[in-house]
């Protein structure tokens, strides 16, 4: 987001109600919420146009939602492990299993940077399976299929047997 020059600045300080009136109508906390749909009022400001036809207020509401929904939508992203299914990275030691096709793996240091060149998703799939956990457990801390946990495994192996080459 730019800086606001001092016209807008002028237009959020005398819209500024809009965010408590926002707040009202979507039954959402405003104090609880008032950084987010300020930054929402500041963006209708930057791209308000006069010249447009519309008045502030319904671009201003508009940019409020937008802000509300993408910092929800940034919420869904994140996935919460419980803490039964983790486990620090330096005592992670697998034995001979299919992740290592048979090798035995005496140093934590080589698994610790192994882990670390994998994608988010694929160190938690990691981390549950070296915790036994099923395809449907993990899945489920996970929000998907049991198939997408198996091709993430997979995609694991095949990553493994690279490092490992």
């Amino acid at each position: 987001m730019g800086s606001l020059t001092k016209e807008q600045q002028d237009l959020v300080e005398m819209n500024h109600q809009l965010i408590y009136g926002f707040a009202s109508k979507y039954k959402i906390d405003p104090e609880e919420n008032y950084d987010i749909l300020a930054i929402g009022l500041c963006n209708a400001a930057l791209t308000f146009d006069r010249t447009r036809g519309y008045s502030f207020s319904t671009l201003a509401y508009k940019c409020m939602l937008n802000e509300i929904c993408r910092i929800k939508r940034d919420d869904k992203r994140v996935k919460e492990i419980p803490e039964y299914a983790t486990v620090p990275f330096a005592e992670i030691h697998p034995n001979s299993d299919e992740l290592t096709q048979g090798n035995y793996l005496d140093s934590n240091s080589i698994v610790t940077d192994f882990v670390s060149g994998l994608t988010k998703n694929e160190q938690i799939v990691f981390k549950c399976l070296y915790n036994q956990m099923t395809y449907r457990d993990i899945g489920n801390i996970m929000g998907c299929s049991c198939e997408n946990i198996r091709r993430t495994r997979e995609r694991i192996k095949k990553k493994w047997k690279k490092y490992n080459a």
